[in-house]
């Protein structure tokens, strides 16, 4: 299913839908002016029930994230979750689950990203990152416990945007809601 296929995402068989304004975050524009971005994030359980995270550096902050991205011309939501994984983690994954959704949007872009929300397990060994793009180098793995990340959940607010990518928030806090 191509992008063209899904702009108008429909939510089959999910759990949980919200969107970025049940966290406080308002459009600048009227809804209509924003394209829309298909998207996908993974939580990722290895064999310890530890959660794969992404950290980086932007500028001279430090920022961690879960894997994820975009869907790509061609793409189904399915093919999606496993090439980000496979760039960002360097792993494969097994028993992947749509868990919910959740709808974003960019006011400096002007774009709304329908965000699917997958679990996975992993399936073999972990690896080492495959970057695609120029922004995902010096991207490092960490693996956390569920409880680390509710404490540091707990820690973080929507404007503490030093410490996570603001659309791993919501992942997050769906997640430590579902589970």
């Amino acid at each position: 299913m191509g992008n063209e296929q899904i702009t108008n995402v429909k939510y089959p068989n999910v759990k949980c839908h919200f969107s970025s304004r049940d966290f406080g975050f308002i459009c600048d524009s009227a809804e209509d002016e924003y394209t829309c971005r298909p998207s996908v994030y993974v939580v990722v359980f290895d064999n310890d029930q530890n959660i794969a995270t992404l950290e980086f550096r932007k500028g001279v902050k430090n920022i961690f994230c879960l894997p994820g991205g975009g869907v790509e011309d061609g793409e189904d939501f399915i093919q999606a979750i496993v090439r980000e994984a496979k760039e960002e983690i360097g792993c494969n994954l097994k028993n992947i689950e749509q868990l919910g959704s959740f709808e974003s949007f960019c006011n400096k872009s002007k774009r709304r990203f329908e965000n699917i929300i997958f679990r996975a397990d992993l399936d073999g060994e972990k690896g080492e990152p495959m970057p695609a793009e120029d922004y995902e180098q010096g991207l490092v793995v960490v693996w956390k416990t569920m409880s680390d990340l509710k404490q540091q959940l707990e820690e973080i607010s929507m404007a503490d945007k030093d410490k996570i990518e603001f659309r791993s928030l919501f992942v997050l806090k769906m997640l430590s809601l579902m589970l």
